[in-house]
């Protein structure tokens, strides 16, 4: 009767042994696919964050394209005034040259 308690005992042990061996393989394998998935989802989530900087900057540079289109165009329209304002009074300038010449 004592041996066979201490066979059961053994036999109990060796099946804790392998159920504890087998926790711990998956528990490393469960701790390399998170890692994995870590990883994975880091990666995707750096490529959408630089796809984001790029679209933003895309965005940036059209407006700022159509910002600078619109001063060149305002400083085209302002050097027109001033050459027509220019050209209004080099009439008036020469005659007053003139008139204070004789």
């Amino acid at each position: 009767m004592v041996q066979e308690t201490i066979k059961v005992v053994k036999e109990a042990e060796a099946k804790a042994d392998l159920i504890l061996k087998d926790a711990q393989t998956r528990c490393s394998e469960i701790v390399e696919k998170a890692k994995v998935d870590a990883r994975q989802l880091k990666e995707e989530q750096v490529k959408a964050a630089k796809e984001q900087a790029q679209a933003a900057m895309e965005v940036s540079k059209k407006e700022s394209d159509k910002t600078m289109a619109m001063v060149e165009s305002d400083i085209q329209k302002e050097i027109a005034a001033l050459k027509k304002n220019a050209a209004g009074k080099e009439a008036q300038a020469i005659d007053s040259v003139i008139a204070q010449l004789y």
